[in-house]
């Protein structure tokens, strides 16, 4: 699990790609990962291209005004 936590706005309209990177050894096959944004409901959250050592977190604001933040919550689960 893990947070990811900033200040920026994200404007209507924009979106923003962020890299989370697992600890090193820990899932040896890919892992689900959901994803949830914490400080607004305007934004959207996906986890793109996940590897079994991190994913790309895909942020994007269609609300029709600015999202004040881009935090979010993730949790990887490893099924077998």
């Amino acid at each position: 699990t893990g947070t990811y936590a900033s200040t920026t706005d994200l404007a209507n309209g924009a979106g923003v790609s962020i890299s989370v990177t697992f600890p090193a050894g820990r899932f040896s096959t890919v892992p689900r990962v959901t994803l949830n944004p914490t400080a607004s409901a305007r934004i959207q959250c996906a986890a793109l291209d996940v590897t079994t050592s991190g994913f790309t977190a895909r942020l994007d604001n269609f609300s029709g005004s600015a999202a004040t933040d881009r935090d979010f919550n993730w949790i990887a689960m490893e099924v077998w």
